[in-house]
């Protein structure tokens, strides 16, 4: 890690008190949402469930990019294992290798690989168990709430260590998360996009 002035740690400090309690409540809000899962762990209505399985991986990119400082296409899978394997796997046995191939399939195919999916109350204490001639279950509720407590985890390492906040402010400078900006302070060019 190159050298951390100051400075940056001032501008590190200001950017995640300002953004990222905003950051976090969007993507494992979204997941919520999407999917339909109430507070209680009961899902209300038809949720999009693979909507919501895609976002759910896509978060645990996002994060391991914030923890790992990691950014571009070749790293997304060292992303995705590092904060699996250091934050996640303590609330079940989530495989790594597995988890980079149910990315892969979800946003390259629209697909469940590796796993079975469910959110049926039934299914709720097979979560990350074998099915017979199957694969693993994943249980959509399940999935969030683990997601919930690892970033949780994540959040007070981020808040205690220095180091952790410097590398996630740097990831945000290289890779831009999706926030609601004032259109009132940015100054459009009178030329197209693909000029």
């Amino acid at each position: 890690m190159k050298k951390i002035t100051k400075g940056e740690q001032l501008h590190a400090d200001a950017f995640l008190n300002q953004h990222f309690s905003r950051l976090k409540d969007w993507s494992i809000g979204d997941i919520r949402k999407s999917s339909g899962l109430n507070n209680s762990g009961k899902f209300i209505g038809n949720g999009a469930y693979i909507g919501a399985s895609i976002l759910w991986i896509c978060a645990i990119d996002f994060f391991g990019g914030l923890f790992t400082g990691c950014y571009g296409q070749k790293e997304t899978n060292r992303r995705i294992k590092t904060f699996v394997q250091k934050y996640l796997n303590n609330y079940g046995h989530y495989n790594p290798d597995k988890l980079c191939g149910l990315r892969w399939s979800l946003v390259h195919f629209y697909t469940v690989r590796h796993y079975t999916l469910d959110e049926s109350q039934e299914t709720r204490l097979y979560h990350l168990k074998k099915i017979k001639n199957r694969d693993c279950l994943l249980h959509l509720g399940r999935m969030i709430e683990d997601l919930e407590m690892a970033v949780a985890d994540y959040t007070r390492d981020l808040r205690s260590k220095p180091e952790l906040r410097i590398r996630a402010y740097r990831y945000f400078g290289k890779t831009y998360p999706l926030m609601i900006i004032d259109t009132n302070k940015l100054e459009f060019l009178d030329e197209d996009c693909d000029s």
